[in-house]
C-alpha cells in the first residue's frame, strides 16, 4: 500500500485543493466512502487498496488522520460558508446529547422555495447546516443567541420547526416575539409522541401487556421458540416507537390460534406454543385497538412529513384517516391530530408551504453517531465537524461518477478551511473533550 507519492503536475495539479497532494475527486471519493457507505476511516485504506489490486492501477492511499482531517475541513466549510439572504428560509433546531454535560446546539435549514414537491418527504441534503453550538449552559438565552447569530447568515427565517424540549422551546419564543415574521412550529412526531402518552401510561393493559412480553422474551430467549420472542421496547421517544411490540402480538396470538385448528410451525411444539403465549388471549381486543392508534398516528405522520402545513393540509389529513374507525379513542386521537393540524396551518398564507417535522434533523444526528461509531460513546469530539459533510455529501450531486460540480465543491471546501482554521475553531468552541479529560485526570506523570 502507498501512503505517499509524488506531488502531481498538469492537469491533475489543477484538480488538487491548494497545497495539497491529492486531487478533489479522490478526497470525494475518500469522503463518500465514509459518509454515503458506511465504511469506517482505517477501512477506507483497505478498501482503496484492494480496488488497486484488482484494476492494476497503484496510487497514493493517505491515513487515516488525513482522511478525517478532510470530514472536519469541509464539515467547517458548510458551517461558514455564504449562504443567500432569504425571508423564506425554515430553520430546524434541536440539541444532541452524549456523555458529559455538553450539549451540541444544531441549526439546519431550507429555503421553502427549494423544498421538494408536495408528496415527497424532506432529505438529509435537502438541508444547510447553519448553526453548530457546543453548549455547557443551555437556556432560552443561549437559544435565542444563536438564532439571532443565524440570521446574520440567512436572514429573519419565515419558521422554525423544534420539538418543543423547553430549552428551545423557550428560546424559540423569545425569537418569534422579537420578530413576529416567524413562526413556531411544533415538529408532528413530537405532538404524537404527546398524545400517545397520556393513553398508554393510563391504560392498565399496557402496561400488563408490557411486562409480560418481557418476561416471555427472557424466557424463550435461549430455547427452540427464540423465533418468536418479542422485541425489545426502546426506552427513548418509546410510545413513538410502540408499533414493533404491537404487531409482535398481534402476530404471535395469530400464532396460538393457529396451532390450536392446525400444527406449530416446524422446530416447535402446541404444546409449547400454548406455554408461552396463552397470556395473549387476555389482550386480544387491546392489541386491535393499539393498532388502529397507530394507524392513526402513521396516516397524520405521513401526510404532514410528505405535504407539510399549508391552508390545505387539514382536509388532506382529514379525508387520508381510515374513517369510520372501530374504536371511539381512535377517532378522538384522529381528531386531536386534525385540531392540532390545523392550528399550525392557520397563519400560513394562501399558497404557502412550510415543513411541519424535524426528523429530518433527527435522522442527521442518526448519520452523524454512525460516523463517530464508537466513539459517541466518549462524549463530543471534533468529529462534530464532521456534520456539515454530513449534509453536504448526502446532496444529489451524483450522475453515475463524481461529477466537476462535486470536484469544484470539494476544492473549494478545502482551500476556504485548511487544518490551522479547523484547529482555532474547535479550539475556540468545544473545549476540553471527555476523552482529553481523562486523559489527564489518569495521568501519573
Amino acid at each position: 500500500m502507498l501512503l505517499g507519492g509524488p506531488v502531481p503536475s498538469g492537469p491533475a495539479l489543477e484538480q488538487c485543493p491548494k497545497g495539497g497532494q491529492h486531487s478533489a475527486a479522490f478526497i470525494g471519493l475518500w469522503v463518500q466512502l465514509v459518509v454515503r457507505a458506511g465504511v469506517s476511516m482505517r477501512g477506507v485504506a483497505a478498501v482503496l487498496e484492494l480496488v488497486g489490486e484488482y484494476t492494476g492501477h497503484t496510487f497514493p492511499i493517505p491515513h487515516e488522520t488525513t482522511g478525517r482531517g478532510w470530514l472536519l475541513r469541509l464539515g467547517l466549510a458548510e458551517l461558514v460558508k455564504p449562504l443567500e439572504q432569504a425571508d423564506d428560509w425554515v430553520l430546524f433546531a434541536d440539541h444532541s446529547v452524549q456523555i458529559g454535560s455538553q450539549k451540541l446546539f444544531v441549526i439546519t435549514g431550507v429555503r421553502a422555495a427549494h423544498q421538494p414537491p408536495a408528496g415527497l418527504a424532506l432529505q438529509l441534503g435537502d438541508q444547510q447546516l447553519i448553526g453548530l453550538v457546543p453548549m455547557t449552559d443551555s437556556n432560552a438565552t443561549s437559544v435565542q443567541a444563536e438564532l439571532e447569530r443565524a440570521v446574520v447568515r440567512i436572514g429573519i427565517p419565515r419558521a422554525i420547526v423544534s420539538d418543543q424540549g423547553s430549552d428551545v422551546k423557550s428560546g424559540v419564543a423569545r425569537f418569534c416575539e422579537a420578530h413576529p415574521e416567524t413562526l413556531a412550529i411544533s415538529d408532528i412526531a413530537h405532538r404524537a409522541a404527546c398524545l400517545l402518552k397520556p393513553r398508554f401510561e393510563q391504560d392498565e393493559r399496557w402496561a400488563r401487556f408490557v411486562k409480560l412480553a418481557g418476561q416471555t422474551k427472557a424466557q424463550v430467549a435461549q430455547t427452540e421458540l427464540a423465533g418468536i420472542r418479542p422485541p425489545s421496547l426502546r426506552t427513548k421517544a418509546r410510545f413513538m416507537n410502540v408499533d414493533p411490540l404491537i404487531t409482535w402480538g398481534i402476530k404471535a396470538h395469530r400464532l396460538l390460534v393457529r396451532c390450536r385448528t392446525r400444527h406449530a410451525p416446524a422446530g416447535m411444539t402446541v404444546a409449547r406454543v400454548e406455554e408461552k403465549l396463552q397470556w395473549l388471549n387476555e389482550f386480544a381486543d387491546a392489541l386491535q385497538e393499539w393498532r388502529e392508534w397507530m394507524q392513526v398516528k402513521d396516516v397524520a405522520l405521513t401526510v404532514v412529513r410528505r405535504q407539510g402545513h399549508s391552508t390545505h393540509t387539514p382536509d388532506l389529513l382529514d379525508r387520508a384517516q381510515p374513517r369510520p374507525l372501530a374504536h371511539s379513542s381512535s377517532s378522538e386521537l384522529a381528531d386531536q391530530f386534525l385540531a392540532f393540524v390545523t392550528a399550525q396551518s392557520a397563519p400560513l398564507r394562501p399558497g404557502e408551504r412550510l415543513p411541519g417535522s424535524s426528523e429530518v434533523l433527527e435522522s442527521t444526528f442518526g448519520k452523524f453517531k454512525t460516523l463517530e461509531r464508537d466513539q459517541s460513546q466518549g462524549g463530543f469530539s471534533s468529529l462534530i465537524l464532521s456534520l456539515g459533510t454530513v449534509l453536504s455529501q448526502s446532496r444529489k450531486t451524483l450522475t453515475g461518477t463524481l461529477t466537476q460540480g462535486l470536484d469544484t465543491t470539494i476544492k473549494h471546501g478545502m482551500e476556504l478551511c485548511g487544518i490551522k482554521r479547523v484547529t482555532q475553531w474547535l479550539a475556540q468552541n468545544l473545549g476540553p473533550t471527555v476523552s482529553s479529560q481523562r486523559n489527564t485526570a489518569f495521568n501519573t506523570d
